[in-house]
């Protein structure tokens, strides 16, 4: 193993207790090596796992958030805009903006994609985040909550929403009201794309 972590520096990276972590290992789903009495783990399969567990895409040691549904491009492949976790905003509030792409499947179904794990990632340009808000712990914690947390990209354009509020409101906001308000957004868009394709002659999905 290249790189490697330790048991407990993997329960904090995937916020499981340190019985979880000796019993994933146990099972076979962490590799891991023991050194003396300590067990040592590889790194990108601990990031792999964070990222299944938590929303995120896994490219090169780093955690991505998808900005929205990965999209076919040109060459029969997908990709999506993606922000890279633990990227902080510089003074005029902007963070680096990335590219996530996989490759085309060899038989044209996107079904055989590992999602989790973009085959390549790269920065193209910079994104303003700079609208005043809760602090980011706050955001996380909302994500958690969230009903659509675990679904980076729906969780996503439904935080974007939320942020078009005033910033007065959104600075009296805890986690549990930015939950309750992305899944508020989501489920009044859902209906009204239902609606939508009800009026045109198409059963609501």
């Amino acid at each position: 193993m290249a790189n490697t972590i330790t048991a407990t520096m993997a329960s904090e990276v995937l916020g499981l207790s340190r019985m979880r972590v000796n019993q994933l290992i146990n099972e076979g789903k962490l590799p891991a090596q023991r050194v003396g009495k300590y067990w040592l783990l590889d790194e990108d399969s601990v990031l792999q796992m964070a990222a299944e567990r938590n929303g995120y895409v896994y490219h090169d040691g780093c955690l991505y958030m998808l900005l929205g549904e990965a999209m076919p491009d040109d060459s029969g492949g997908y990709v999506a805009d993606a922000l890279r976790k633990g990227d902080e905003r510089d003074e005029d509030g902007y963070v680096p903006l990335y590219r996530a792409t996989w490759a085309a499947p060899d038989d044209g179904d996107a079904d055989v994609i590992d999602w989790a794990m973009p085959d390549d990632v790269e920065q193209y340009d910079y994104v303003d985040m700079s609208v005043p808000s809760p602090d980011d712990q706050i955001w996380e914690d909302a994500r958690r909550l969230s009903r659509w947390g675990k679904y980076p990209a729906t969780y996503s354009a439904n935080v974007r929403r939320v942020t078009s509020l005033p910033n007065a409101l959104l600075a009296k906001l805890d986690a549990r009201d930015i939950a309750a308000l992305v899944d508020a957004f989501r489920d009044a868009y859902h209906e009204g794309d239902e609606a939508g394709r009800s009026r045109n002659g198409k059963e609501p999905r």
